[in-house]
Order: structure tokens, then C-alpha cells, then sequence
């Protein structure tokens, strides 16, 4: 795989050996969970942005782990899957506004040709 293909469902490590049966997959349960925890922390306007990297982190697998029971997931892989998940969120939103964009493109020209006008 080269570094453009992304993977939403991609390993990630939950124990301390390097085995692939200490990797489990990511379930989308566990990405909604995600981005909700992340949204709800970075968002906190009783602590903004007073707090480090690794404390929001933790705060956002506590509220992480609160939605998803039991999980083995450290603060360090949901920031590895958060990281891939703004990434490929990012690529659609800029492919979204080229649609979005050029459909507009193409309803002006459409509605101008329809009434005769030449653009």
C-alpha cells in the first residue's frame, strides 16, 4: 500500500506484543465513538486549550471509554486512528467542494443555455 490509499479500518495495537492477535479492528461503533469523544473534549470551554497533547488524549479516552465498555484501546491509538480519520475526512470535504462546485458550474451554464443566453 503506498502512502495516498487510506484504510478506515486499518489495525491497531491494544496489547504490548507485536503478535497480530494483540491487534483488533476498528469498528464503526468505535469511530462514531471517537469522533464524538474528541468533539466533546476539544470543544470543553472549561478547559479549551489549557490542556497538553497527551492530557486531551487521556480525557478523550476517558470519554472514549465510557461509551465503549471494556475497551483495551490506549489514549496513543486513538490518537493514531484520529489522525487517519481527520485525514480521510479531510480528502472527502475537498472532494465534496470540487462537486459541490463544479454542479453549480454546470447549473449556471445549464439554466443560461435554456433561455438562449451564451456564456
Amino acid at each position: 500500500m503506498d502512502g495516498g490509499d487510506l484504510s478506515l479500518n486499518e489495525d491497531v495495537q491494544v496489547g504490548k506484543g507485536n503478535s497480530k492477535a494483540d491487534k483488533k479492528n476498528w469498528t464503526a461503533i468505535e469511530e462514531v465513538a471517537l469522533a464524538k469523544a474528541w468533539i466533546h473534549i476539544s470543544t470543553c470551554k472549561k478547559v479549551g486549550n489549557e490542556q497538553g497533547r497527551d492530557k486531551m488524549w487521556e480525557r478523550i479516552l476517558e470519554h472514549f471509554a465510557a461509551t465503549i465498555t471494556d475497551t483495551k484501546r490506549t489514549h496513543h491509538s486513538l490518537n493514531t486512528k484520529w489522525k487517519n480519520m481527520n485525514h480521510a475526512m479531510g480528502v472527502f470535504n475537498g472532494l465534496y467542494i470540487q462537486q459541490d462546485y463544479v454542479s453549480t458550474i454546470f447549473d449556471n451554464f445549464s439554466a443560461n443555455a435554456v433561455v438562449g443566453e451564451r456564456t
